[in-house]
């Protein structure tokens, strides 16, 4: 365990420049960067509030490049004809799980509906997707909600394909996620596994209650957790677990209605625990010095033998997982192959043996004469 000063960088969630540095590995979520070419960084803990940041941070120009480009690459779906990759319109892996996940968002907003009777949206109610990709978590807003809807994104593909695809009321490339505006104010701004790609949390946050939101409008966010997810992404500035995300919320003049840990829809893999974090927040009309929360007790010491813990026990599930599902498979190949010898060898050969005597005609008997 090493502790690390730096000089030259500090928390964006709560300011500090003492961190420990997370100099262990794990086979099953890797702490190492999954593209060194793009981007190498270390992971720190802050000493502060306990978030788990990159260091040094990849550059703006390189990050844009990096989300139009390799980013979303998918090898697995594209064709070649002839030197030309060809790339289907529909991104269906990631597409599939942005999908997915309004079902927690909407799990959420319906466990507060109770207590909020105005939380969900409705008709005329804006949802702003930041983040959006090709629009396919808000078209499920859009279809059970029948709610106004914009997308926002970086990638220029994917802001094209939801404009031709669905009829939201806009769909916009980002020029500067901390300051671009739109024509309208949302009753809800939703961040599905975006808000740990922001490099300034606290800058958005304030944007959003003051600029995106509608006097008490809501905040959505899924995010993956600490304790579950690999740290081997570049453009994942900072990760959270369930008190630091309510911490920046809460200091950011947001009341937190709801924070819940999921797995949809990420649970096939039997061995992960739950790796997301829902959290949802309404904004509040004033946020001053007074609305300012105390920040969480950090022990930068102890989330380090936790993290190494959780990672251990996750790789040791990996395993587990791994032998139980090549045995099963081994079970299986045993059975295909007995299978094949009993019916195609033994059973054949009884049938049609060269070997096996044929039996006499009664001509061959002498049985014709009689």
């Amino acid at each position: 365990m090493k502790r690390v000063t730096l000089d030259d960088f500090s928390c964006g969630v709560c300011g500090a420049r003492e961190f420990v540095e997370i100099d262990f590995d794990s086979s099953a979520v890797s702490t190492k960067s999954g593209v060194p070419h793009v981007h190498k960084f270390r992971n720190l803990i802050c000493d502060g509030c306990n978030v788990v940041v990159t260091y040094p941070e990849i550059t703006e120009d390189r990050l844009v490049e990096y989300y139009n480009g390799e980013y979303r690459d998918d090898p697995t779906s594209t064709i070649q004809i002839g030197n030309e990759h060809l790339a289907p319109p529909i991104h269906i892996h990631r597409s599939g799980i942005s999908f997915q996940r309004f079902q927690t968002f909407h799990r959420v907003v319906a466990s507060i509906a109770s207590s909020l009777r105005n939380a969900p949206p409705g008709p005329g109610d804006l949802v702003i997707d930041i983040g959006g990709y090709q629009g396919m978590f808000l078209s499920a807003a859009q279809r059970v909600w029948n709610c106004d809807c914009i997308l926002y994104d970086y990638n220029r593909a994917g802001v094209k394909f939801a404009k031709s695809s669905f009829s939201f009321h806009d769909a916009v490339v980002a020029q500067d996620v901390y300051t671009d505006t739109f024509d309208r104010k949302a009753k809800y701004v939703t961040l599905i596994h975006v808000f740990e790609h922001l490099r300034y949390p606290r800058r958005f946050l304030k944007h959003a209650r003051e600029s995106l939101l509608v006097p008490g409008g809501f905040i959505y966010v899924e995010i993956p957790s600490v304790f579950g997810r690999s740290l081997n992404d570049p453009t994942h500035f900072y990760m959270y677990n369930a008190e630091n995300i309510r911490y920046v919320f809460e200091d950011e003049g947001f009341e937190v209605l709801a924070i819940q840990e999921t797995d949809f829809p990420d649970s096939r893999h039997s061995w992960l625990p739950r790796i997301n974090i829902a959290c949802l927040a309404r904004g509040r009309s004033l946020a001053s010095e007074v609305d300012r929360v105390s920040r969480p007790i950090a022990d930068s010491s102890a989330m380090y033998r936790q993290i190494r813990r959780k990672y251990r026990l996750t790789s040791v599930a990996f395993v587990l997982d791994t032998v139980r599902t090549h045995l099963r498979a081994t079970a299986k190949m045993l059975w295909i192959v007995a299978k094949f010898v009993y019916t195609d060898l033994v059973t054949s050969r009884e049938l049609k043996s060269p070997f096996r005597p044929a039996i006499p005609t009664p001509d061959e008997r002498g049985d014709g004469a009689r």
